[in-house]
């Protein structure tokens, strides 16, 4: 078999669109799930400046949130929170967030933070049938 050479780069948006293409592709293959969507949530002021916001994805009951944030002068006052139960709200029954999983892998108490819940959010092959 012929050896791959491998590109390196830095954040190719259509390497990353083909990615998602392929993935999604073959997950609804394997599983019968066809409701893949990105998930974008923006908590903003009344002037319109982003206090916090959220972004990831949903797909077969489940979700994964890449990022996270909220404005220094907005933490504390559950805004986090509540863009996280958006974003449940939103079609996925067990939201991961990547520090959980680091959490769980170094102990929690290492990284100071609290792992909440590590959810394999994974849908089985052959749990519904395709649409």
């Amino acid at each position: 078999m012929e050896e791959v050479p491998l590109v390196i780069g830095e954040g190719d948006r259509e390497l990353r669109e083909r990615l998602d293409q392929e993935i999604i592709a073959f997950n609804v293959a394997v599983t019968g799930y066809h409701d893949a969507r990105l998930l974008s949530i923006a908590a903003r002021g009344s002037s319109g400046d982003l206090r916090g916001g959220l972004s990831g994805w949903t797909w077969g009951g489940c979700g994964h949130v890449e990022l996270l944030w909220v404005r220094d002068d907005q933490r504390g006052n559950g805004l986090g929170t509540r863009l996280l139960a958006a974003a449940e709200a939103c079609g996925a029954v067990a939201v991961r967030q990547p520090w959980q999983r680091a959490a769980a892998c170094l102990g929690a108490a290492s990284l100071d933070l609290p792992v909440l819940e590590v959810v394999p959010a994974t849908p089985s092959a052959g749990t519904r049938s395709a649409a």
